[in-house]
Order: structure tokens, then sequence, then C-alpha cells
């Protein structure tokens, strides 16, 4: 995996002059990967781009997560990582951990809304007006929310490739936060609308892959995510 990583990362420095300059492009002020790990746990990554972002408020959004998913985050670990490049290091802050209730593959559901309820209503300069949220390996279906627009958040989806070798595509959404009142966000967890033919586009959207490859990459020397507490879980129903 560390291999594939790196050779995205190399293919991004060559085309562009940072890392650090793709991620200020990019709209979303905050990614979120979701994977969903083979106990059934969610395993959850989150990067804040800014270089800045208090912990210890990445921290306590994190718990008002397990608060709104109604369980406890496992494992927690919130840390700095950095990337050097030519124009000097871009620095991330991350945080991992394990949790259930973003992913129910048996009803075909995946939960944006706990999300962006967890991470609206920060004040400035850390105040979460668009994000991104990569639920890596899942398959759209006929559940699966394509796009979803209200008076107070917008959100569309995209199919991109895995962040694994040999994993399988993922969904990504790329989420805009048009209020930070928490109490007015809502985001179906499955199609509303008439079915149809449409699924997740090919195209468009907002992450490029060279930063996802960036942002995981620069999480792979924080060690081993958050699996031994696991072990301490007890198996979710789906």
């Amino acid at each position: 995996m560390q291999s594939i990583l790196l050779r995205f990362l190399i293919l991004a420095l060559l085309g562009m002059t940072s890392v650090h300059a793709a991620a200020q492009q990019a709209p979303a002020d905050l990614a979120v990967v979701v994977t969903e790990h083979p106990t059934t746990a969610d395993m959850v990554e989150i990067t804040a781009f800014s270089p800045t972002y208090p912990t210890d408020l990445l921290q306590a959004q994190i718990a008002k997560l397990g608060e709104l998913l109604n369980s406890a985050p496992r494992g927690v670990m919130t840390f700095r990582s950095s990337i050097p490049t030519a124009s000097g290091d871009v620095t991330f802050v991350k945080a991992k951990f394990a949790v259930d209730g973003l992913i129910d593959r048996a009803a075909g559901e995946l939960r944006i809304e706990p999300l962006i309820k967890a991470f609206a209503g920060a004040q400035e300069p850390f105040t979460i007006h668009a994000m991104t949220v990569l639920f890596d390996g899942e398959k759209p279906n006929e559940n699966t929310v394509k796009n979803f627009s209200s008076e107070f958040v917008a959100g569309q989806a995209r199919i991109v490739p895995s962040l694994t070798e040999k994993g399988q595509p993922g969904i990504e959404y790329a989420i805009t936060l048009l209020s930070q009142d928490s109490q007015k966000l809502s985001f179906p967890s499955k199609r509303v609308e008439p079915k149809g033919t449409d699924a997740p586009s090919q195209a468009g959207g907002s992450l490029p892959m060279y930063v996802w490859a960036a942002i995981i990459v620069a999480g792979l020397s924080a060690g081993a995510l958050v699996y031994l507490a696991l072990a301490r879980r007890t198996p979710a129903r789906r």
C-alpha cells in the first residue's frame, strides 16, 4: 500500500509546485476517509488542512460524532504530520479512530449526517465550510445518494479509485456546509428520490487523487491505526 501511495505522491510533486498548493486549490477544509474493517467497525481517518487546527477541537468533534452515532470512538489518536516538499514542509492535523454506525452494508446506507453535524459550528478561523467524505471500498447500490441539496447543505458523490493497491473503488462525497447550525443540517443515508439508473459520477468532484495520496502518506508514519481497540468492541449488528 505504501509503495503505490508514494508513486501517487511523486506524480503529484512532478506536476505541481507542492502538495500544499494542491490542497489550497481544493475546496475542502477537512477530509474524512471511512473504511469498514472485517470486524464491521468503521475505521476513520480525518485530515484537517489547516496546520494550526487545534487537536483539542478535533478531539471534541470526534467525541460529538460518537454521541451522534451512539458509539464511543475507540483508540483515538490525534497528531500533526508533515510532508517535505521543495517549497517547505506541508503540515496536516490528523486523527484516527474506530467507531460504529457510519457504514451499514446490510441496509445499503452510508451515514454522512453525523459527520457534518459533528464538524459544524467551529469558530473562525477553523470553521469547516466544505469537506470531503470518502467511503473507501464501498460499492454504490440502489440506495446510494448521488446528490443532495437543501437550504443548509449540498453534497455531490463520485466514484473514485481505491486508496489500496488491490481494493475496490469507493464513493466520495464533496460536501458544502451552507449553515453552521448543526440543528438545521440533514443529509439522507439513502436515496429518497424515485429510483433510476443514475449512479455516482465517474468524474468531477473535489479532492484529486494525488491529494488523497498525500493525506494517507502523511499518516503512515503514525504506525498501526486502532486495531487493538477493536478487540474490546462488541460486534455491531448490520
